[in-house]
This record gives C-alpha cells, sequence and structure tokens, in this order.
C-alpha cells in the first residue's frame, strides 16, 4: 500500500506536536515512556521520524501528557494548512 503524502505529513505533525508538548513540560523520554507505558527506543525512533508510529502509540503518549488526541490533531491540521 502506498502511503498518501498529505498523511505522511499530517503523521509528522502530530509527532512534532507531541514531542513539543513533551519537551514544555520537561519529560523526558525515559520518563514518557514509564508514563505510557511506550519503550524508550519507540519515542526515539518515532522523533526522530525513523518509525511510523501506530495509533496506539500516539494515544498513549498523549495520554500520559495529558494532551487530548483530538487537540493533537485539530493543532496538526491548522499547521498543515499554514
Amino acid at each position: 500500500m502506498n502511503s498518501d503524502p498529505d498523511i505522511t505529513h499530517l503523521i509528522g505533525l502530530i509527532i512534532d506536536i507531541i514531542h513539543e508538548r513533551r519537551t514544555a513540560l520537561a519529560v523526558s523520554k525515559k520518563r514518557l515512556a514509564e508514563m505510557s507505558g511506550v519503550t524508550r527506543t519507540a519515542i526515539l525512533l518515532m522523533e526522530r521520524h525513523d518509525r511510523s508510529p501506530s495509533l496506539e502509540l500516539l494515544l498513549r503518549l498523549a495520554r500520559a501528557l495529558g494532551i487530548p488526541f483530538s487537540e493533537v490533531v485539530r493543532e496538526a491540521e491548522l499547521r498543515s494548512r499554514i
């Protein structure tokens, strides 16, 4: 299955928003891994855009950071229009 460039871009923006929130809250990758049940390596690969995350992984990270996932998607969609 070929990936849609618009969807790939939107996923990249979602990753960036989660990363920005993590750093703004001064939460380390290790701490976020503990909070979310996701491995530190998965977070590292995702933030470097070396791995396409699953919806479950994105939801776990957003919840652990206290961000409604709908807010993350809304922000990503707004950024994609700029």
